[in-house]
């Protein structure tokens, strides 16, 4: 029962596009909603809605069977998240800190938080502008 009150990553299920939401303030949520627990959440909430995990969820994931995904565990517990270095998880902590000061993401830090997933990943410029482009 203490998970319910800790810092998490909430999402609902059922959604087109990856909603992850931080919770820093340890609200409880009803049985439609899943959560994630645990460190390094404002890297973890910005890796899983990023471009990159979109794309990938895209490919493992069940759909309602009218297109809309179904982001359940079980397939979430199936991306593969890369390590990083703590340099670069402060980049995105500052960045994550941004937008939620601000209450809103601006096209270009949401596009930096792309870059930076698919460095983590190696990606080549043209597999990031592929998966860009597939998602878009």
């Amino acid at each position: 029962m203490d998970d319910f009150s800790k810092q998490k990553i909430i999402w609902i299920e059922l959604t087109d596009h990856p909603n992850f939401a931080l919770d820093l303030d340890g609200y409880y949520i009803n049985n439609t909603v899943f959560f994630i627990t645990g460190k390094h959440l404002k890297y973890l909430t910005a890796f899983l809605n990023s471009k990159i995990c979109e794309w990938y969820f895209d490919k493992i994931c069940a759909t309602s069977g009218v297109g809309t995904r179904r982001w359940i565990k079980m397939y979430i517990d199936q991306i593969m998240i890369p390590k990083i270095s703590l340099e670069q998880e402060s980049v995105i902590e500052a960045i994550m800190d941004n937008i939620t000061d601000n209450k809103k993401i601006s096209p270009s830090v949401e596009m930096s938080i792309n870059s930076l997933i698919s460095e983590l990943f190696g990606l080549s410029a043209n597999e990031f502008n592929h998966v860009m482009n597939a998602i878009l």
